[in-house]
């Protein structure tokens, strides 16, 4: 009897351990007496295997973010050197800055007109 698809198995044993396996008819001896044939793989190994790899995937992940922090915060650090030693030397105080409006121009004090010829003027 051919093998299908529908023979492959896959599962886990009482321990916890992922095992594969195929299991098939087939005719023996003269009197065509039919047997089962299984053939099984544990897969102690690839599972091993792969929790290394999802280890190695994790920590290569934190060391990623730590680096990029540190080199973020180096960067960002530097390009804002100029920025603090201004603050220090008092270039930009305060004190001295003029205070600016932060009001709306009223209609009074708006007033547009258009120096072209044949176009309406407008005036609040």
């Amino acid at each position: 009897m051919p093998l299908a698809i529908s023979s492959l198995h896959d599962g886990m044993r009482a321990d916890g351990v992922r095992v594969r396996w195929v299991a098939a008819l087939a005719d023996v001896g003269n009197h065509n007496d039919t047997v089962e044939i299984v053939a099984a793989y544990v897969m102690t190994q690839e599972s091993r295997m792969m929790t290394v790899y999802l280890w190695r995937v994790v920590a290569a992940v934190a060391l990623t973010v730590l680096l990029t922090s540190v080199l973020g915060f180096a960067v960002l650090r530097r390009d804002l050197m100029p920025l603090t030693r201004m603050s220090r030397r008092g270039i930009y105080a305060p004190s001295r800055a003029t205070p600016r409006s932060t009001r709306w121009p009223t209609c009074s004090s708006i007033t547009c007109a258009t120096r072209s010829p044949g176009k309406a003027s407008i005036s609040c």
